[in-house]
């Protein structure tokens, strides 16, 4: 047998071998790219957890801090069944955390009677609710400028004023008007 007789036998066998082996190669290329999609294809790791910021509440504070002020002096307008009603459902939109809506019944019953302070107020602290500090100052303000200058809502107008300076970062005028609620205090007459 020839070189050549033996290598046209070994041609096939070659080939064959040949074959196989890039069929291998083929093979664990497809495996592996299979391998990729699929990985990709699985639930993406979720984000970092980000350092959650408490909201502080302003509100509560407050109108805990003027229901603890010493005074004997409250003024009330005489009710207006019109101005209770959307004082009412107002209230349920402020349990309810909803504060725009709470704002827009308030607004509502603020067109029915501009005058009364205390609606102005309530508009303040729901302007603080969703962080419309400027808005917040501007309405207590005027809530201060149409009340009785003493009492509890004499401290919530000037105690807003202050919380919407302090979240300006404005700590010199918030300081001056916390200062301001001392004023509101006044001591019921000694009677005998």
């Amino acid at each position: 047998m020839t070189n050549n007789e033996a290598g046209a036998r070994r041609g096939p066998e070659r080939t064959h071998t040949m074959t196989t082996a890039g069929s291998r190669v083929t093979r664990l290329a497809l495996a592996a790219a299979l391998a990729a999609a699929l990985s990709s294809c699985g639930t993406p790791e979720p984000p970092p957890k980000q350092a959650k910021v408490v909201k502080r509440d302003w509100v509560g504070e407050i109108r805990a801090q003027a229901s603890k002020l010493e005074t004997s002096v409250e003024v009330a307008p005489l009710a207006d069944p019109a101005v209770e009603d959307l004082k009412a459902r107002a209230r349920q939109r402020e349990e309810a955390k909803d504060y725009t809506e709470a704002s827009k019944l308030v607004q509502q019953a603020i067109g029915v009677r501009a005058e009364d302070p205390a609606l102005w107020q309530w508009s303040a602290e729901l302007a603080l609710e969703r962080a419309a500090w400027t808005d917040a100052e501007q309405r207590a303000t005027h809530a201060f400028e149409l009340g009785p200058k003493v009492g509890a809502l004499c401290a919530r107008a000037w105690l807003t004023i202050a919380a919407s300076r302090t979240e300006r970062k404005d700590s010199a005028s918030a300081a001056a008007a916390e200062a301001e609620v001392a004023k509101c205090q006044v001591a019921a007459p000694i009677r005998m």
